[in-house]
């Protein structure tokens, strides 16, 4: 099929959605479709569930359909991981799984792919530690947490001028730790000085040290957006009015619209629609958003994307490993310049983690992506 001009009409959620053509390629996607990820995870299911529809009414990827068997879950690790193995249990003939926007979940759910040998994609959980802490066959479609952190320091010393920053983290999320490793690292690197780091938990808001005023801009690693809006009142409330700016969790754009909490916060994201080089055409893109749209009545989003982007390119992945008579991680490893909606993928050097733009957006606009970014300086995983 050309993979250029894939788009999405919508598909409803199920448990499991089966084409009406026997399929050759059977993926299995696991998603977050309730708690306080599912607005992460829907979306990017409904992105991946469609673009198979696409591929087999376009014929297959060279006449091999494929079929999805969706696992959709609870925010919660270990129902991840079971639901991997109760698939496994009922279908032994399924090549390979994808899927989750959280670290905690993907880590768990990896390692139960790897554990019955085999190949898990994450469309959106960030971390870079995933694939050396999960196993072999694990691989990220969209950037790291280092990648995402460090832009974020970037654009608040070169954007704002921000040379002295308070760092307030979820101690109990593996996403937000990294987070707060990574953009104090990066700060550091560019010359700007962290003058108060302050823990949380979920969206309990913390007791605020007087030295957070001195701060020309604060970094709020949250794991939601919902969370990060209750530190983010308690914060304008005590009397900051400086940038404040976050990760990916952040991006729920229904959740910024109509309050003021989102002045002059911002986060980064994935990048969609990508205008970066390599990236899906424009012509992919238009007919991605606009099917998205007329089928869900939501403008698809960066989430939407990467599932879209992950299925395309692990399908292909597993159509070529067919062909060729190898080893599904080993085809996958060696994919270059991969064309997708959220930029352009490769994995390069070694290495499971693709580099690719990040976008820094308003949550007072979140819908526009002016800023996209590849940072100059990233810290090691």
């Amino acid at each position: 099929m050309n993979v250029t001009r894939i788009f999405l009409p919508f598909i409803a959620l199920g448990t499991i959605f089966t084409p009406t053509v026997k399929a050759d390629i059977r993926l299995g996607a696991v998603y977050s479709t309730s708690g306080e990820l599912a607005p992460l995870g829907v979306p990017s299911l409904n992105g991946a569930k469609s673009a198979v529809r696409q591929i087999n009414e376009e014929g297959g990827i060279d006449g091999e359909k494929v079929s999805l068997v969706v696992l959709p879950t609870p925010s919660s690790a270990k129902i991840a991981g079971d639901e991997i193995k109760k698939a496994l249990t009922k279908d032994a003939a399924i090549d390979a799984f994808f899927g989750l926007a959280d670290t905690d979940l993907a880590c768990a759910a990896a390692r139960a792919a790897c554990s019955k040998g085999k190949v898990f994609v994450t469309s959106g959980a960030t971390s870079p530690r995933l694939p050396e802490q999960s196993g072999p066959r694990v691989f990220l479609a969209c950037f790291g947490d280092n990648a995402q952190a460090a832009v974020a320091a970037e654009w608040l010393t070169n954007t704002r001028g921000s040379k002295k920053a308070a760092l307030f983290y979820d101690n109990s999320k593996t996403y937000t730790k990294l987070l707060h490793t990574y953009f104090s690292e990066a700060f550091h690197h560019l010359g700007g000085k962290i003058i108060a780091t302050v823990p949380f938990v979920g969206g309990n808001a913390p007791r605020i040290p007087a030295a957070v005023f001195k701060a020309d801009a604060i970094y709020l690693a949250a794991e939601t957006a919902l969370n990060a809006q209750h530190i983010i009142k308690a914060l304008r409330d005590a009397g900051f009015r400086g940038p404040i700016v976050g990760g990916d969790g952040y991006d729920a754009p229904s959740a910024w619209v109509g309050t003021p909490l989102a002045n002059d916060v911002w986060y980064t994201t994935h990048a969609f629609p990508a205008h970066t080089k390599g990236a899906a055409s424009a012509t992919t893109t238009v007919s991605f958003s606009t099917a998205y749209t007329d089928a869900t009545g939501s403008h698809a989003n960066a989430f939407a994307g990467l599932g879209r982007d992950t299925v395309l390119l692990l399908a292909i992945a597993v159509h070529n490993a067919h062909a060729e008579k190898k080893p599904l991680a080993s085809v996958l490893g060696v994919t270059r310049d991969f064309p997708g909606v959220t930029g352009a993928i490769s994995y390069k050097d070694g290495s499971r983690v693709p580099v690719k733009p990040v976008a820094l957006v308003s949550a007072h606009n979140p819908q526009n992506q002016p800023l996209q970014i590849t940072p100059s300086w990233v810290p090691r995983p």
